[in-house]
Formats: structure tokens, C-alpha cells, sequence
């Protein structure tokens, strides 16, 4: 079986990966998985032109959802036979989430979890990797990159909060906050036996992040990759965002994040 995993990027879907992978029936945490996102993406397109393209390939959509159906299946048999005797595998990739009810419908058996975080903690990430990168980010720049932040991390979570049934969500500050509540709450939910000890939960990481740390990509890593379950992480948007963009990000985001119980209030006026 395979779990998917996914949220808008610097969530911490790494850490929920690494956590959900420590289940001993499980394969090793690896790398972010494309693959499934490229069939959702291929099945979504097929679907919207079915009157025009899709009915002339496939006898019916019903076909056609088992069409791509197998193509994961065979994806599956592939990455968790790669891994003896492991019996299933967490794949994790952000740019999945929103395309998740899609990927249910083609593997309604799989198990989904999706990470959320403070939107204004997403955006202090951003600018913290790109100081890191050397890069020069004032309140204009930051002002852009909220607007797309803000509707990028929407949209996607708009049909998180519309699917039903609806998908496991976990917050990332609960994570973090009560590790221990988080971490029952998925055994329950999927019948797994995860690791308890928080400064453990990348002991079965095949894949480095970390490695080749001086290239362009490395920048965008956590500083907590691969370390204990931190709760430090939590506000640090007021420490290097401005209070403007924190009401941009609380006016476009807030609706959405009220519905995860957050309550982004707005940030005081100067």
C-alpha cells in the first residue's frame, strides 16, 4: 500500500513523511516522488477533454480511470518491491495536494495525509531560504511573494476543505506541539506502529537532503532536517516579515486556515 503525502512546501511534509515511514512494515523515507503527480496531472487533462480527444481513446471514462488506475499500480509494484519486505511505501511530493482528490479516485485504497501550516510561518521560510541564497528581500519583494504565495496555498487547500469524504489533515504546529497526540492519532487512524521518540524520526532516511549542501537547491532545506521534532519554528514570521504582508497573507489566506482552525488575526497597523 502506498501512503501519500503531501501539503504547500515548507509545511514540513518531509517531517510527516519521515515520521509515517519509521512504521516498520514500511519502506525507507526517499526522496519526493513525481510520478504520481505526472498521473494525476495526465488524468486530470484526459478528463477535461474528454468531448473532445479522450472519448475517441478510451471506451469510457470508467476505462480510462483504470487506465491510469494501473499505471500507478505498476508504480507501486516498482518502488516497494525496491525495498524488501517492506509491504508499502510513503511517497511524498507538495505539489501534490492539490491534485489529491484526483489520485484518490484513480486509488481509493492508498492512504492520504495532508500537512498545513501558518501561512505567515510558509512565508517566513521563503524569505529565510533566500537570505540563505544570498538574495537581497525588501518589503516590495515580499509583498510579491506573498500575492503568490497566498494564492497558490489557497487554491490548493480549497480542495482539501471541499473533498469528501474528507482527508487527513495533520497541523504542523500540533506535530510539533504534542508530538505524542499526533503520533497516536495516525496510529489509530491507519493502523501503523509509528516511532515515539521524537529525536528519532529520521532514523530510516535513505536520501540525504543535505547532501551537495553548497548547491542552489540545498538553500530551500530546513535547518532541522534530519534533527528533533522542534517546536522553535512556530511564529517566526515576526521575526522577518513585515507587518503588511503578514495582512495580506491573513486577508487572502484567512477564510481557508479558519477552516484547519487557525485564526490568522489581523496584524496591527503601524
Amino acid at each position: 500500500m502506498l501512503t501519500y503525502v503531501s501539503g504547500y512546501p515548507k509545511s514540513g511534509t518531509t517531517l510527516l513523511q519521515a515520521l509515517l515511514s519509521t512504521d516498520p512494515r514500511c519502506g525507507p523515507l526517499t526522496g519526493e516522488s513525481t510520478f504520481p503527480m505526472d498521473v494525476a496531472l495526465s488524468y486530470g487533462r484526459h478528463l477535461a477533454a474528454w468531448n473532445d480527444d479522450s472519448r475517441y481513446l478510451f471506451e469510457s471514462k470508467d476505462q480510462m480511470r483504470e487506465f491510469f488506475s494501473g499505471m500507478l499500480a505498476s508504480y507501486e509494484a516498482q518502488v516497494v518491491g525496491r525495498y524488501p519486505p517492506a509491504k508499502g511505501l510513503v511517497l511524498k511530493h507538495p505539489k501534490m495536494t492539490g491534485l489529491f482528490p484526483l489520485l484518490r479516485r484513480l486509488r481509493p485504497d492508498d492512504r492520504f495525509v495532508v500537512i498545513i501550516r501558518d501561512p505567515r510561518d510558509v512565508m517566513a521560510s521563503y524569505v529565510q531560504a533566500a537570505i540563505k541564497a544570498g538574495e537581497t528581500i525588501d518589503e516590495a519583494a515580499q509583498r510579491t511573494m506573498a500575492e503568490h504565495l497566498a494564492q497558490a496555498w489557497a487554491e490548493a487547500y480549497q480542495r482539501i476543505a471541499a473533498s469528501d469524504p474528507p482527508f487527513v489533515v495533520v497541523r504542523y504546529e500540533d506535530l510539533v506541539q504534542d508530538f505524542d497526540q499526533v503520533r497516536a492519532e495516525l496510529e489509530e487512524e491507519f493502523g501503523v506502529a509509528l516511532e515515539p521518540d521524537p529525536a528519532a524520526v529520521w532514523r530510516r532516511s535513505v536520501f540525504d537532503y543535505l547532501q551537495g549542501s553548497d548547491t542552489p537547491e540545498q538553500n530551500f532545506v530546513s535547518e532541522d532536517w534530519g534533527k528533533p521534532v522542534t517546536r522553535r519554528r512556530i511564529g517566526i514570521h515576526e521575526d522577518c516579515v513585515p507587518p503588511s504582508v503578514r495582512r495580506l497573507l491573513e486577508r487572502a489566506c484567512g477564510p481557508i486556515a479558519e477552516h484547519f482552525g487557525y485564526a490568522l488575526r489581523p496584524s496591527p497597523t503601524p
